[in-house]
C-alpha cells in the first residue's frame, strides 16, 4: 500500500502546543514558501473551528457565547489544530491522502462561520481527484447549533475510481483527553476499551468527561452516525471508538483490540473517534468520471445526559424500596440533566413536585408503582417507572397475590391463575366474575390449599353466549375468602383487572398485576 509522505505526528502528542506551533512557524519561516501557517478561527460563537491555513488540519472548541464559556476544548489542542488526520483512500490506486500531508492545499474562509479547503489528490499512482472539505458552525443559537466536517471526493479522471474516506476526531472534552463512549440506542453501555461497530445502527453517539473534570461532567459532546436528520450526516460503514496513539501511527485501516482509552487513573487515558465511508473495497464508492461522493458528521455540545439539543431531558431511578417489603414508605433517588425540575407520582396519581431522596408514604398495602419526569428548557421527559410491593399484614394471612385472567377464545375458555406467596398455609376460597356492556357474569369458585408458596388455577369451559360477555368485558374482580382472620383483612382481598393486552400467537384479553382494592 502506497501512501502519501506523513509526518511523524505520532511524536507531536508529548510536546507542548506552544512548542509545536513555535516548531511549525519557524519551519516556514525558513522555507522558500512566500506564506506562513496560521491558525485562522472562525464560528457563530458557540463553537468554533481553528484550522491551519497551510494544511487544513483543525480542531474544535467553545465560543465566547457558549452557556460554559469560551475556549473550552472539544477536540484535543487548546486551540491549536495538531490531531486531525483525514484520510481519502484510492482503491484503485492502492494510494492513501493523509489531507494535512497533501502538498499544495489551500484554505479560505465562508463568511465568519467556517472554512473550506481544496486538496488535489493526484500525488501518486495516476489517480486525478479531487477533495473539497468544508468545516463549517451551523446554527444561531445554542439549541441548534453544530459543528459540520464534510468532504466532498470529485473524480476528475477519464476511468471510474473506488474510494474510501476516514476522519480522525481526537476528543478532549474540557480537559479529558480519554472521554467515555456510549452508543445511544437509546442507552448502551459505556466504552473504556476500544470497540468497532461495523454498519452503526444508531442516532448518535455521547462522549463525556470522566477524570479530571468536576463531578458532574462538565459537558456532553454528541457526535452524529445516522441522525439526527437536521444534521443532514452520512451513516458510516464503519465507526470504532480507538486509541489514539495507535490509530494516530495508521494511514487508513485500524483494527480495534481492546485497549484501554478511557481511565480516570491516567493510564490507557486517551482514545479517539474513527468514521469509515468505504472501510473496505467491497463497501466502498466507485466515482465514474465527473462523478462525486459527500461524506458528512457533526458535533453537538449539551448539558451532561441531556441529549441532542432540543430533545427532552431523561431521568434515571437510582435506588427505591425493596420490590417486596412490609415497610409502608418508600424512599427514591434518581439522576436527570442539571438544572431541570422533577413530578413525582404514585399509582399514577397527580404529579407534584418532588427530590431526590424524598420518602413517600404510608401506603397501602399491595401493588405500588413510583414515577418521576423531569422539564427543562421547557421540554418534560418520559417518566421513568419504578414498582415494588408493600406485603399484606401477617395477620392477613396473604403476602403478596398476583391474579391474571387469560381467555382464550378458539376453546371458549376462561382461566384464572394466582402467583401467591403467604405467611402460612391456610385454606382459601376464590371466586371471579366480570362486568361489562353485556351484563356481569360469575366466572368460577374454588377452595384449596394455599401453601406458603405457589399458583393456583381455576378454568372455566363457556357456552357462546357467555363468551361474547367475556369479549365485552370491562374489567374482572377477583376475591379471596380466608376464614378466621381478622374482620379487616377482608378489605385487602379483591383485585380489580383492568388492562387488557393482546399476546402475539395467543388471544390474553386480560393480563394484568393491579392493585389490592379495599
Amino acid at each position: 500500500m502506497r501512501s502519501v509522505a506523513q509526518r511523524n505526528h505520532t511524536a507531536w502528542r508529548g510536546w507542548g502546543c506552544g512548542t509545536l506551533t513555535a516548531l511549525l512557524l519557524g519551519l516556514a519561516a525558513l522555507g522558500a514558501g512566500p506564506a506562513r501557517a496560521e491558525t485562522l478561527t472562525a464560528g457563530n460563537g458557540i463553537y468554533s473551528f481553528e484550522v491551519d491555513s497551510e494544511t487544513g488540519r483543525y480542531t474544535a472548541t467553545t465560543g465566547p457565547s457558549h452557556p460554559l464559556g469560551a475556549g473550552l476544548n472539544i477536540l484535543f489542542g487548546g486551540g491549536n489544530p495538531s490531531t486531525s488526520f483525514d484520510t481519502v483512500r484510492s482503491y484503485t490506486s492502492s494510494t492513501n491522502y493523509v489531507l494535512p500531508n497533501v502538498a499544495g492545499s489551500s484554505t479560505v474562509p465562508l463568511g465568519s462561520n467556517g472554512f473550506q479547503t481544496h486538496y488535489a489528490l493526484n500525488e501518486e499512482g495516476g489517480d486525478n481527484l479531487e477533495a473539497v472539505q468544508t468545516l463549517r458552525v451551523n446554527g444561531t443559537t445554542f439549541a441548534n447549533s453544530y459543528a459540520e466536517v464534510t468532504t466532498v471526493v470529485t473524480n476528475n479522471g477519464p476511468t471510474p475510481v473506488k474510494i474510501g474516506i476516514r476522519y480522525l476526531w481526537d476528543y478532549q472534552i474540557n480537559l479529558d483527553d480519554g472521554p467515555t463512549f456510549q452508543a445511544d440506542e437509546p442507552n448502551g453501555p459505556v466504552l473504556l476499551r476500544e470497540e468497532s461497530f461495523p454498519s452503526p445502527s444508531f442516532d448518535h453517539y455521547t462522549m463525556e468527561d470522566n477524570d479530571v473534570s468536576p463531578e458532574p461532567p462538565t459537558f456532553d459532546v454528541l457526535g452524529t452516525v445516522r441522525g439526527p436528520a437536521s444534521a443532514s450526516p452520512v451513516p458510516p460503514t464503519l465507526l470504532q471508538n480507538a486509541s489514539w496513539p495507535a490509530s494516530t501511527g495508521t494511514d487508513f485501516e485500524y483494527a480495534t483490540a481492546g485497549r484501554e482509552v478511557s481511565s480516570a487513573s491516567g493510564e490507557g487515558n486517551d482514545n479517539a473517534v474513527l468514521y469509515y465511508w468505504g472501510d473496505n473495497e467491497g463497501d466502498a464508492p466507485t466515482l465514474a468520471p465527473g462523478a462525486s461522493y459527500r461524506a458528512s458528521a457533526s458535533m453537538f455540545l449539551t448539558p451532561p445526559g441531556a441529549g441532542l439539543p432540543g430533545t427532552p431531558p431523561v431521568v434515571k431511578i437510582i435506588s427505591g424500596p425493596p420490590q417486596e417489603t412490609e415497610q409502608p414508605t418508600g424512599t427514591f433517588t434518581f439522576k436527570g440533566v442539571a438544572g431541570g425540575t422533577y413530578e413525582c407520582s404514585i399509582d399514577a396519581g397527580a404529579w407534584a413536585p418532588c427530590t431526590s431522596g424524598q420518602t413517600f408514604g404510608p401506603l397501602a398495602p399491595g401493588d405500588h408503582q413510583f414515577q418521576v419526569r423531569e422539564t427543562l428548557a421547557g421540554l418534560t421527559g418520559p417518566p421513568a417507572t419504578y414498582r415494588w410491593t408493600i406485603d399484606l399484614p401477617k395477620q392477613c394471612v396473604l403476602r403478596v397475590a398476583r391474579a391474571r385472567v387469560f381467555v382464550f377464545t378458539s376453546h371458549d375458555k376462561v382461566r384464572l391463575v394466582i402467583h401467591y406467596t403467604s405467611y402460612r398455609p391456610a385454606k382459601v376460597t376464590v371466586s371471579y366474575k366480570l362486568s361489562g356492556s353485556k351484563g356481569k357474569l360469575s366466572l368460577g369458585s374454588a377452595s384449596a390449599k394455599f401453601k406458603e408458596k405457589g399458583i393456583f388455577r381455576l378454568s372455566e369451559k363457556l357456552s357462546k353466549t357467555d363468551m361474547r360477555k367475556v369479549r365485552a368485558a370491562k374489567s374482572f374482580a377477583v376475591r379471596f375468602h380466608i376464614p378466621k382472620t381478622p374482620h379487616s383483612c377482608g378489605r385487602y382481598y379483591t383485585k380489580q383487572l383492568t388492562i387488557p393486552q393482546k399476546i402475539s400467537k395467543q388471544t390474553v384479553w386480560f393480563q394484568s398485576d393491579s392493585l389490592f382494592a379495599p
